[in-house]
């Protein structure tokens, strides 16, 4: 049961970096895969090179791919798998999701860091969960070595089923356990019902119907998400005036190692767009995280 085969990794010679590498030849070499560590460069520094250095961009460009090389293949070790070389010119998050877009990589694997104020992503990662058509791994605090516990947050869109695939099929793979949350504000917890009197929400009756409903549609969820798959992950439907800090307190009191979303929200304006949920749980959390897109095709 493979789930990433096809693997980019955005490496730039920090530690975080070099971790996100680390991770991807882990998950490739386990899943009988490729990975490609791609160093994207900005058109600037090349003009600079060729302003006060006066060297043609073909010599810079096999410098900084020579360069790439060797600092790859110090940290590939004992790997079953060599990665190969790729330096990209422009904006990272553009050349980065492009790159993947073009090769049809399964994964694009990140390097980030929560020692900054409040846990914060780099700009970077965030746009390329933003702009990409695969899932995007953002491997925080140099993680290493598979994955302990999972949590799918899923919210009951079209999308919430690729995310349940996505991270049960992953949970086989690393032998990890797996929960699925969807926190919801129900109509009884607005404080508008005051104002507008909609007295049937607070009905014990109407309460009752809804989270059966809820429960219902969970498990529906669950099932046809898992008929396929050797795992029945556990799931959980919770109340709170705040989902996105409900999923939060829940994966940093289970000490999950890794939360599953899905990255997109809906827009008129633009197809790929980051969605509020999904950003607010990106800088959030404190583990690891993996973001996938629509119609991302996980299931073989």
């Amino acid at each position: 049961m493979k789930t990433f085969r096809s693997i980019i990794c955005g490496f730039d010679f920090t530690p975080d970096s070099e971790a996100a590498l680390k991770e991807a030849l882990r998950i490739a070499a386990e899943e009988d895969g490729t990975v490609v560590a791609c160093h994207v460069i900005p058109p600037r520094y090349i003009d600079d090179q060729q302003q006060f250095l006066n060297l043609p961009t073909d010599v810079i460009l096999s410098k900084v791919q020579r360069a790439v090389e060797l600092r790859t293949n110090e940290i590939d070790g004992d790997s079953a798998v060599r990665p190969s070389v790729k330096v990209l010119m422009g904006r990272p998050e553009f050349a980065l999701t492009e790159e993947a877009r073009e090769m049809r990589a399964e994964l694009l694997v990140l390097g980030s860091s929560t020692s900054d104020q409040k846990h914060r992503t780099g700009v970077i990662a965030r746009r390329c969960i933003g702009e990409a058509s695969c899932p995007v791994l953002i491997n925080r605090n140099q993680h290493l070595g598979r994955y302990r516990s999972i949590i799918a947050a899923v919210d009951l869109t079209d999308l919430s089923q690729q995310v349940l695939e996505a991270a049960a099929k992953l949970a086989v793979d690393e032998e990890a356990s797996m929960k699925v949350i969807h926190a919801h504000y129900p109509p009884w917890m607005h404080p508008t019902n005051v104002l507008y009197d909609l007295k049937p929400s607070q009905d014990e009756d109407f309460q009752k119907q809804y989270q059966e409903i809820l429960d219902e549609e969970m498990a529906h969820l669950v099932r046809v998400s898992s008929q396929f798959l050797p795992l029945t992950p556990e799931p959980d439907v919770v109340e709170h005036v705040n989902p996105v800090s409900a999923v939060l307190t829940h994966v940093h009191s289970s000490s999950a190692d890794l939360l599953i979303f899905g990255s997109h929200g809906a827009s008129s304006l633009k197809e790929r767009v980051l969605g509020t949920t999904a950003e607010r749980l990106l800088l959030g959390s404190r583990c690891s995280v993996l973001a996938v897109p629509p119609a991302t095709p996980l299931l073989t």
